[in-house]
């Protein structure tokens, strides 16, 4: 956990523009499922040479392999876990949370289900406490994530104003992402950062002036919609909300649905035991025990046409590498388009990264490239905790572009042509085969 605070933060013991506070009087509670206290610091950079690494300090408190989801939910060998059992967030962004009245929730773009639950999440426990708040996103949702949003709820840049005493990035802490969203961002005087991706926000990433108050909450063994869930209940004791069971119903379901699809259904190698403890907690306090509403609403097919060209199109599985790698040019997605008339791009792209997610089941490792009229979207999976992550920080190293992620769940956006990106990836692949042997 870092907060970053401006000039007129009373945290700071010298008034120092945007100064790393570590809050170490907050009570750091316990984690039920270890006994241990909850790390809410990053890992110090200055370490010994022997030292591990965050990733592998974070992979060895991740525990045994999690049991099938049907089997956690009935047994009690994953106990059901509020989420403020397991994380508190900082005091300053509870802070700014409960002072502000009008509020702007913003996601990334292209959206995933994380990034649409916790934008939804948080909106609707802030309008649970009688406050004006919007969640927005701007881009169209894929036909899986629709379902999260049946009322059209979730609002693009230009259906929002640029008035808001607080805005609110979840699940992303650079403005490069939230499309036409940086015009009220570059206006907010005070930002809440929420994310848990291995990368931090500053007011150059941002865009914002040097006299806007940040306040950060940075987690990376979590996803934004589980500390979403704890910001929730924390908020509403300490603003002493009685919050009905139907408002709990309509802020727990896209919270349970952003915790499942940044899992691929807890089935990810290295899913937290307390991420399922907290969707078990969510389904069973506050969705009447129905995990199989949940998958519902996720479900959406293209025509058969659409999804066979898009499996098949210049995709390659080599069980001798561990490497499985799909490509998909702009005339194959104009193509798959007439086909799927009805399907918007990210529904075509959305298919694709589901086809990628069960691909990496039987791979090491597993590449998409999704070519755009501006450059190549990158999405790298992998079984292992690093290999995706420094995939793609090395396709963005050698060919611009962003590049970031989780270590088994990463991706970037280099301004390049998808054979100039496939001939990175292949290379980078070789390289680590040879070096392997």
């Amino acid at each position: 956990m870092g907060v970053r605070v401006g000039k007129k933060s009373e945290l700071s013991a010298t008034p120092s523009p945007h100064v790393e506070a570590q809050l170490s009087e907050l009570p750091v509670p316990k984690d039920r499922l270890t006994g241990q206290r909850v790390r809410l610091t990053p890992v110090p950079k200055a370490k010994a040479a022997n030292a591990p690494t965050m990733d592998a300090q974070l992979v060895a408190r991740q525990g045994p392999k999690l049991p099938r989801l049907e089997v956690a939910m009935k047994s009690n060998e994953i106990p059901a876990l509020a989420a403020s059992e397991v994380y508190l967030p900082p005091k300053p962004i509870l802070d700014q949370l409960l002072r502000a009245k009008k509020i702007l929730v913003m996601g990334h773009v292209p959206p995933d289900g994380d990034c649409v639950g916790s934008s939804l999440g948080l909106a609707r426990a802030l309008q649970a406490m009688g406050k004006t708040a919007h969640a927005m996103i701007d881009d169209e949702l894929p036909g899986n994530l629709r379902g999260m949003d049946p009322h059209g709820e979730v609002r693009r840049a230009d259906q929002v104003d640029q008035d808001y005493d607080l805005v609110v990035l979840v699940d992303v802490c650079a403005n490069d992402r939230i499309g036409g969203g940086r015009d009220a961002l570059a206006k907010a005087k005070n930002v809440v950062v929420v994310d848990h991706h291995q990368d931090r926000a500053s007011p150059k990433k941002l865009g914002v002036g040097r006299n806007t108050r940040i306040a950060e909450w940075y987690a990376p063994s979590s996803s934004a919609s589980m500390l979403v869930a704890s910001i929730a209940e924390n908020l509403f004791e300490r603003s002493g909300t009685a919050v009905s069971k139907d408002s709990w119903k309509k802020i727990a379901l896209p919270l349970a649905l952003g915790l499942y699809t940044d899992t691929s259904g807890f089935t990810r190698e290295g899913t937290p035991r307390k991420s399922l403890g907290v969707f078990k907690h969510l389904v069973n306090e506050h969705l009447g025990k129905q995990t199989s509403a949940v998958r519902q609403i996720l479900r959406f097919e293209l025509s058969k046409g659409a999804k066979k060209l898009l499996a098949k199109s210049e995709s390659s599985y080599d069980h001798q590498q561990d490497f499985a790698f799909l490509r998909a040019r702009r005339e194959t997605i104009t193509e798959a388009q007439r086909l799927a008339p009805d399907a918007g791009m990210n529904d075509l792209r959305g298919f694709m990264l589901q086809h990628l997610d069960d691909v990496v089941r039987s791979y090491g490792l597993a590449v998409l490239l999704w070519e755009t009229d501006k450059g190549v979207l990158v999405s790298t999976r992998s079984k292992k905790m690093g290999p995706a992550l420094e995939l793609a920080k090395h396709i963005s190293k050698t060919l611009g572009g962003s590049g970031n992620g989780h270590p088994h769940m990463a991706g970037g956006y280099p301004p390049c042509t998808l054979d100039q990106v496939a001939e990175v990836v292949s290379a980078w692949v070789k390289e680590c085969k040879r070096s392997a042997q």
